[in-house]
């Protein structure tokens, strides 16, 4: 009999040490696996953040070669050059806007709110970057088909004239 209490004393004590241990381990596991995940959130958020500073570099790159090309447009008359000026910089005053906004989420690693509020914000304005490319180019197409439409003009009046003397 002390044989045999000899024998299992040291294995409970061996086992209690083993699954305090393990408790220990899992314990620690469940926080670093919580600060994986912290990390990971904002690591997505930094990612979203830097496509969306993407696209607003995008955005004013077109904004800056549709003033340059339509400035000294001889086939664009004044009133329309100020409109299309007025537009573009609306447009550009919008992306700037919204970069310091993003700028004002993302920086200094303080979290004023929730990950999930910011995550949100961040893809709300991505978003409105990307409506406001689509409108940026679909507003330079139409531009350009007008300015191509009036090149043609005095061609087709000249052709006009020699089919109608």
């Amino acid at each position: 009999m002390q044989t045999l209490i000899i024998f299992i004393l040291p294995c409970i004590i061996f086992c209690t040490w083993g699954i305090a241990a393990s408790a220990q381990n899992a314990a620690e596991w469940w926080r670093q696996k919580k600060t994986r995940i912290q990390y990971l959130e904002q690591q997505i958020t930094a990612l979203e953040a830097s496509g969306i500073i993407a696209l607003y570099a995008c955005l004013l790159h077109e904004i800056d070669t549709a003033f340059t090309d339509w400035t000294f447009s001889p086939w664009l008359h004044p009133q329309e050059k100020s409109e299309i000026h007025d537009e573009l910089d609306e447009q550009r005053y919008h992306a700037v806007r919204n970069i310091d906004q993003l700028l004002h989420l993302t920086e200094d690693g303080q979290l004023k709110m929730p990950d999930s509020e910011r995550l949100q914000a961040i893809r709300s304005i991505g978003d409105d970057a990307g409506a406001s490319l689509a409108f940026v180019l679909w507003y330079k197409e139409e531009t350009n088909c007008l300015i191509k439409e009036r090149q043609q003009e005095p061609g087709d009046i000249d052709h006009l004239i020699i089919l109608f003397p």
